[in-house]
């Protein structure tokens, strides 16, 4: 690169590969139109100021390229002030760092509201649904509990508005039925293409597309499920650490729902009579109460 006006005057065929350019795209243009000037970074590793992480907008798939260049400067024997470069393509590397990041974020918030004291269970629910929703891009997010042969809607966050809280469905009539059948996490990036599922009416009437569900268990005993819906396909962005997020949340409903069971039968056994199982005076006390209000207004 020539340094008193950036242009490019000389480049080998590795170096062409890794932008997706041709000789004639690059020769005679500036440096600085070929890469994405405010994604330039130093490099972590670099042991000299002359080395940096650029942002190449398109590599030769298409997508963008991320590559360290370790500069040295020279003069040629015309007396031309020059840079050399040795570029390394490390996509790869960002790709897997930004994964780490994203997926940290995800985890952080979810700690938050699982650990917080601040927060009933409900409302940890209902933020837990929230985060599904933003994190994953997805367009609705239920928590369904089975009941025999279907499936109860008990919580759900839906911007489309298809379901609602007590919504009853038919097992063999939904999306989720071969996860409940598995026992396993199912992920289907394109429902259209899914030969079991594409005649569904989610798909078919509103056009539902990526889709994934998850079995909730409650301690040992399978609740239910966890399903994912969205519009658009999963594209190649959605991988293991979205999978791995998905799952996450469903244990961590499976846990609070685990102790709200428990909650609610040792309330039972604090108010029942162990011998006759019918209420005890602590429990016709208690019900007393709202009733002395009600009278006195």
């Amino acid at each position: 690169v020539r340094e008193h006006d950036d242009v490019i005057i000389s480049v080998d065929t590795a170096f062409l590969h890794m932008l997706g350019r041709s000789e004639a795209e690059v020769l005679g243009k500036p440096w600085s139109t070929l890469i994405a000037p405010e994604d330039v970074v130093a490099d972590a590793d670099a042991q000299e100021l002359s080395r940096r992480v650029v942002r190449v907008p398109y590599g030769p798939d298409g997508s963008p390229r991320w590559i360290t260049i370790a500069e040295y400067h020279d003069t040629t024997p015309g007396g031309e002030r020059v840079r050399h470069g040795l570029a390394i393509d490390v996509s790869d590397r960002e790709r897997l760092l930004t994964q780490v990041y994203v997926q940290s974020e995800r985890l952080q918030a979810l700690w938050q509201l699982a650990t917080s004291r601040d927060m009933s269970d409900e409302q940890k629910m209902r933020f837990m649904l929230r985060l599904a929703l933003d994190a994953l891009d997805m367009d609705v997010v239920l928590v369904n509990e089975m009941q025999g042969e279907r499936l109860v809607v008990r919580r759900a966050a839906d911007t489309l508005q298809l379901f609602s809280i007590g919504q009853e469905l038919p097992l063999d009539d939904t999306l989720c039925r071969r996860a409940v059948a598995s026992r396993e996490t199912g992920i289907v990036a394109d429902l259209t293409r899914d030969p079991d599922l594409s005649g569904h009416v989610m798909v078919t009437r509103h056009g539902l597309r990526g889709f994934g569900s998850v079995p909730v268990w409650e301690g040992g005993r399978l609740y239910g499920t966890m399903t994912f819906l969205r519009r658009a396909p999963l594209d190649g962005a959605f991988g293991t650490d979205e999978r791995a997020f998905m799952e996450t949340l469903a244990a961590w409903f499976g846990q609070m729902l685990r102790e709200e069971s428990h909650r609610a039968e040792l309330e039972r056994l604090a108010m029942t009579d162990s011998l006759t199982q019918l209420l005890n005076r602590r429990a016709a006390e208690q019900r007393a109460v709202p009733d002395k209000a009600d009278r006195h207004g």
